[in-house]
């Protein structure tokens, strides 16, 4: 139990199912919506199965999710929790190399503390890439986010909402490539103050 090879073997996906892992809940066939509690590397794609939901809910404190160049697709109805991955009431969370596309929010973060999203793609969904709600301590670093030229293009790059940290510790936007979305690359709205963005 509590691997990343077995897949969940019950019911429904939650942390305290006694009839599954309680650690991360892999599907051998690369679908979607699943829990992630502990550090993790993927070894394939996953695609969501259903029209609405997360594809991964980061559920632990102190963990990395290493995408290791793999994909997340979501299929683009643009739900408004159609998300590809979500980080809600955490802390200390790294996700990194990820490609992840076909969602409402590609990442979405909400009252978070000492979030880093690092050197992943994020293209194609259907609002905004990266949405962050109330976050401190948060790193966004060497992304790539942009749309293409199809009809699914994103509206927003970067969503900063309410993300007012302070002076300490301060958000920081630093090296990204955000390029071709609808609106804005990087859209900031009700009082995010404080924050850094650089080239």
């Amino acid at each position: 139990l509590g691997d990343n090879l077995v897949p969940h073997k019950g019911g429904a996906i939650t942390t305290v199912d006694p009839f599954g892992d309680l650690n991360p809940l892999v599907a051998l066939n690369g679908s979607c919506p699943l829990l992630w509690s502990v550090s993790t590397n993927l070894n394939q794609n996953f695609t969501s199965a259903a029209n609405s939901g997360e594809c991964f809910a980061l559920v632990g404190n102190d963990m990395v999710l290493d995408c290791q160049g793999n994909r997340l697709t979501g299929i683009g109805n643009g739900a408004d929790d159609e998300r590809g991955i979500e980080i809600v009431n955490r802390n200390n969370i790294t996700v990194q190399n990820c490609d992840i596309t076909g969602f409402k929010y590609g990442i979405y973060v909400q009252n978070a503390n000492n979030i880093t999203l690092y050197n992943n793609t994020i293209w194609d969904n259907n609002l905004s890439g990266i949405y962050v709600d109330q976050a401190d301590g948060l790193n966004i670093s060497t992304n790539v986010v942009y749309g293409s030229n199809n009809m699914t293009q994103q509206d927003y790059g970067v969503w900063l909402r309410s993300a007012r940290p302070g002076v300490n510790p301060g958000n920081t936007i630093i090296s990204n490539t955000i390029y071709n979305n609808t609106n804005y690359g990087v859209y900031l709205s009700a009082s995010s103050d404080y924050n850094t963005i650089t080239s």
